[in-house]
């Protein structure tokens, strides 16, 4: 299909064709790229809430509820494959609420350079008893 778009064009023609071509290539090269960091980052953010939010509904914050927390969270971290050190997160609580702290850095490939990007998830049960 490529060569019958190029093959009925001039000179000048086939070069914006094949520039196009290029750029569209290469911007979703670089939307997969971005997207995928924020996607996991977003997933793994809104779990944290839903975690703390289910644990707190369902007993009073205790040592327990922390562990079973930090479990699940690690066993997501792991299933979604987010380059996250489990000794970095943080599970705690008090009388009224639990609270997850973690910071990452997600790295990006773009064939010339790396980029990290930093991501930072801090979630505390919201008080609805």
């Amino acid at each position: 299909m490529l060569n019958r778009v190029l093959r009925n064009q001039n000179g000048g023609e086939q070069a914006y064709a094949m520039g196009g071509i290029v750029f569209i290539i290469v911007a979703l090269f670089l939307i997969v790229s971005f997207a995928t960091p924020y996607l996991k980052y977003s997933s793994i953010s809104t779990y944290s809430q839903e975690l703390v939010n289910y644990d707190y509904m369902n007993d009073r914050p205790n040592p327990n509820g922390v562990r079973t927390i930090q479990n699940k969270l690690m066993n997501k971290i792991k299933v979604k494959k987010i380059p996250i050190d489990t000794t970095t997160i943080k599970v705690d609580y008090d009388l009224e609420k639990y609270y997850v702290k973690f910071e990452y850095q997600h790295p990006v490939n773009l064939f010339v350079t790396k980029i990290n990007l930093d991501f930072k998830v801090d979630k505390e049960s919201n008080k609805k008893r």
